[in-house]
């Protein structure tokens, strides 16, 4: 072989190799490793503060919370941009926002609608209420209607922070800590059956210890439930991302510390898995600004092995 034709197809196999890399459902990114990296630098996180990212499940649509760093005090934004022709919109402000705290939201696993945690007033009354209750979002012939009030926990004194949802309808949540007067927070959830949400459920001491967990993103097949965790000694940093599995017999596993791959001394918080779970996606503030970061998703397989015998 002459070896103008050894440098062509050198040539060939390097471009093809840059295709390959790029992850084309991504922004065209390269795809991350076992070391977290900041996601799509200056297009979804920016000099501002980001955080709750999420995908819908055909992967056209993506959402975030932007929070304008010279008011951090201010409401936060939801942004959400949609897909089409292999092309992504411009980034556009999900609107029926009211006050700060109304961003903290997940997509549902099924389809383009946002779950959220609120305290505007509930349907035919006028005062806000005293905790943030479940409300949705349906995105719908290329506009989002009105929030609409979901009946979990209106009646007792769950607050619901950082709702998440599984294929079933299952709602998991962080609220008032019920384990003990040392840790501020604990994780719940609320099975939905024949149209209705029921009791809310404790998961038990491997999940709810003396440390704080919150910020829970559940598998949508409900085989393992990502948290964020701090107070705990098995912390690296203030706030850690630690999983949990699913046994056979319906208990969960003692939650354990993703490492020092993924966490840092510093805070990681706010963990979603891609739709594909293929990445691990969550906020840190870990280069001095609260920036989205991702990583391969393999470590959470290999935990499993580990834990589930």
């Amino acid at each position: 072989m002459s070896k103008k034709k050894e440098l062509l197809i050198l040539g060939f196999l390097m471009i093809a190799g840059f295709l390959f890399s790029q992850n084309k459902v991504y922004f065209g990114l390269k795809s991350p490793g076992r070391q977290p990296v900041v996601f799509a630098p200056g297009l979804i996180s920016t000099d501002n503060m980001e955080f709750y990212l999420s995908f819908s499940k055909d992967l056209k649509m993506c959402l975030l919370c932007r929070v304008d760093k010279k008011d951090v005090r201010g409401p936060s934004q939801i942004i959400y941009m949609v897909k089409k022709d292999s092309k992504w919109s411009e980034q556009k402000i999900v609107p029926h926002r009211q006050k700060k705290g109304d961003g903290y939201f997940i997509l549902s696993p099924k389809g383009k609608e946002i779950y959220f945690a609120s305290n505007r007033p509930l349907p035919g009354t006028k005062s806000r209420m005293k905790k943030r209750k479940l409300w949705k979002m349906v995105y719908k012939n290329d506009r989002w209607e009105k929030p609409v009030f979901v009946d979990l926990a209106r009646n007792n004194d769950y607050g619901i922070g950082h709702p998440s949802l599984t294929n079933d309808g299952t709602v998991c949540f962080y609220s008032d800590s019920k384990v003990s007067g040392i840790d501020e927070a604990d994780i719940f959830y609320s099975k939905f059956k024949n149209g209705r949400y029921g009791n809310i459920i404790n998961p038990g001491k491997n999940i709810n210890t003396t440390a704080n967990e919150c910020d829970p993103f559940i598998d949508p097949d409900g085989k393992y439930i990502l948290i964020a965790t701090s107070k705990d000694k098995r912390c690296i940093g203030d706030f850690d991302i630690f999983i949990s599995f699913k046994n056979k017999d319906g208990s969960w596993t003692k939650t354990i510390n993703l490492g020092a791959n993924i966490n840092s001394k510093h805070r990681e918080i706010y963990p979603r898995v891609s739709p594909d779970g293929k990445y691990i996606f969550f906020s840190s503030n870990r280069n001095g600004n609260w920036d989205i970061y991702w990583v391969d998703a393999g470590i959470i397989k290999n935990l499993r092995k580990r834990m589930i015998k």
